[in-house]
């Protein structure tokens, strides 16, 4: 996450890693895509374990299409949103 400029690396005593943003500006999307790094959650739809026969799979469709459903509601929400310490979420 460093190599994306999400967070800092520092050595020494004092050493350990800091965001280089507020959490309020680090999309999860962002987190999905630099932690999977090509792997997709759906095993025929990613960049490294590519389906050979995506073409005539009917389900093909389907994973892809929920994975950019997951992406596009993950770009919603912010870092913060899960490490708050509020008692109730809202359920946007």
């Amino acid at each position: 996450m460093s190599n994306a400029n999400i967070v800092k690396s520092s050595e020494g005593k004092t050493g350990g890693y800091r965001l280089t943003k507020p959490p309020i500006d680090i999309k999860l999307s962002e987190i999905v895509k630099i932690t999977e790094d090509g792997i997709n959650v759906f095993r025929c739809v990613d960049d490294k374990r590519c389906c050979r026969i995506k073409k005539r799979c009917k389900i093909h469709y389907v994973f892809n299409k929920s994975y950019q459903s997951m992406l596009k509601e993950l770009e919603k929400k912010c870092q913060r949103y899960f490490t708050s310490r509020t008692k109730k979420r809202r359920d946007d």
